[in-house]
């Protein structure tokens, strides 16, 4: 995953489902898809990761999607999601809309304690990759990122040597106090539930998460009568764009 040059994921991908490295949510769960059936979290959770890890980031949304929509304890689904969605739009002429969703996930899970979210924020403001350079907001979400509680009781490290030699070249003395300030004034925001996702949202959250068994009965139902669609687009994501 080269377009945002991220290492902040590559660290946290095998790490993701301890305590979602670093974060303050409650991991993967046993939990309904939104009017759906029941669900093994753990598995699902741990597939979406496999294939954004392997670069299958248009694979993974449509699940990514269902998932991040619930809301509380789905940090991390939240932060893959805004991650592959900047990672598709990556490049000057990129989709400028899947590069603010993107940011507004990321920063989502990151205000709610999540680590690797608050590590990605770092090195997107220090590198300016699909959003401007900002040095001070970097910072920022170093000093909040080392001071992660989940992060110090786990033991796992701070930000790489690298990418600390590469913000520090970039701060002021001036910077660093406007980042400390901002820091201090932060406060970690709980995540709530999302707006309960419209019927159509529903429908298609349960259709991806259906199981073998149930795919099949539903490949042996009668197709659309005339004159209507089939389903979403071959991209799969058509009907998952918003709650």
């Amino acid at each position: 995953m080269a377009g945002l040059g991220c290492r902040a994921f590559a660290f946290c991908v095998s790490a993701v489902v301890l305590a979602g490295c670093t974060g303050g949510g409650q991991g993967p769960r046993r939990h309904s898809v939104p009017a759906g059936p029941m669900i093994d979290d753990s598995a699902q959770y741990v597939s979406v990761l496999k294939l954004a890890e392997n670069g299958a980031c248009a694979q993974a949304l449509p699940k990514l999607r269902c998932m991040a929509a619930r809301g509380p304890g789905f940090e991390g689904p939240q932060y893959i999601l805004g991650f592959c969605l900047m990672e598709g739009a990556a490049g000057a002429h990129g989709d400028a809309d899947k590069k603010a969703e993107g940011l507004t996930w990321i920063t989502r899970a990151a205000n709610a304690g999540w680590g690797a979210a608050q590590v990605q924020l770092i090195h997107l403001y220090t590198e300016g990759v699909s959003v401007p350079r900002d040095p001070v907001e970097a910072q920022k979400w170093r000093l909040i990122h080392d001071n992660n509680p989940m992060r110090i009781s786990l033991g796992l490290p701070e930000l790489d040597s690298a990418s600390q030699v590469q913000l520090e070249h970039l701060l002021s003395d001036a910077d660093r106090i406007e980042a400390q300030t901002r820091a201090d004034a932060w406060q970690r925001i709980p995540e709530k539930a999302i707006t309960k996702p419209d019927e159509k949202f529903q429908a298609a959250c349960r259709e991806i998460f259906k199981g073998p068994a149930q795919k099949k009965q539903s490949l042996q139902r009668p197709g659309p009568g005339p004159g209507r669609r089939p389903g979403p687009d071959t991209d799969g994501d058509s009907d998952l764009r918003r709650p």
